[in-house]
């Protein structure tokens, strides 16, 4: 049966992450939508003032571009994302998955869900900007944190398309309630050999939001370029029915 996907990426990255991901799950009948975040890809708003709100708008927009219910899918920061959007349109939303993706509880920011990531190979490699208002990564870091297990040629490319990120997307909190974000059903899908998100916090996180449904892949950060057909297999699975 034929579905809607909207996909939502991380931080730095832009909606081109998703292009093998979105062509095959094209190629099997599903609609899918895969928007830039404001100031990322092709978006030119300025990265100064993009806020979380921001970010949830541009998703509502693509939901709406869909007929009928939405399987919502966020990368990394982009689970914050779509938990907020979640809480926004419950009646939307058939599914909520997250692909080593930041869970955050009502009331804290995706820096929050940082806390417990001790092993991030991000930590101590974040420049801010001199006004503070975005940060860019440390370019030796980057294929270790993101892309250690992707393609050389995959890696380069991916490098080259990655920009400043918000700071203030990664601070502003979220409010989430047992009534729209808590009644979605949730699909975990952990990378066993991320070293952005490690495993650790991230089954915390799976654990904490109640997912119900788990799905183990053997890559590391960036499973949409390292392993795209598992990815695929792993996002047409259905949260089991209570």
């Amino acid at each position: 049966m034929s579905k809607n996907f909207v996909l939502v990426h991380g931080a730095w990255h832009g909606g081109w992450c998703w292009n093998e991901t979105k062509a095959l799950l094209e190629s099997q009948g599903h609609s899918v939508e895969a928007p830039d975040m404001p100031s990322h890809g092709n978006d030119s708003t300025n990265v100064n003032d993009v806020t979380l709100a921001d970010c949830v708008d541009r998703v509502v927009a693509s939901v709406e571009n869909l007929e009928g219910k939405v399987v919502l899918v966020g990368h990394s920061l982009g689970g914050v994302i779509i938990s907020a959007v979640a809480e926004r349109m419950r009646a939307r939303i058939e599914e909520l998955v997250f692909v080593c993706a930041m869970v955050p509880k009502s009331g804290e920011s995706a820096n929050d869900c940082g806390r417990s990531n001790v092993a991030s190979v991000l930590r101590g490699n974040l420049v801010p900007a001199e006004d503070g208002k975005s940060l860019t990564l440390k370019p030796a870091f980057i294929p270790m944190a993101f892309y250690h297990d992707c393609a050389e040629e995959d890696q380069r490319e991916a490098m080259s398309k990655l920009c400043p990120q918000s700071t203030a997307v990664f601070s502003e909190p979220v409010t989430l309630t047992d009534e729209n974000f808590g009644a979605i059903s949730k699909h975990y899908i952990e990378c066993l050999e991320d070293q952005a998100v490690h495993i650790v916090s991230q089954r915390e996180m799976a654990a904490g939001a109640n997912c119900e449904l788990v799905t183990s892949l053997n890559t590391g950060h960036s499973p949409f370029m390292a392993s795209p057909e598992a990815l695929v297999l792993a996002l047409i699975s259905d949260v089991p029915e209570d």
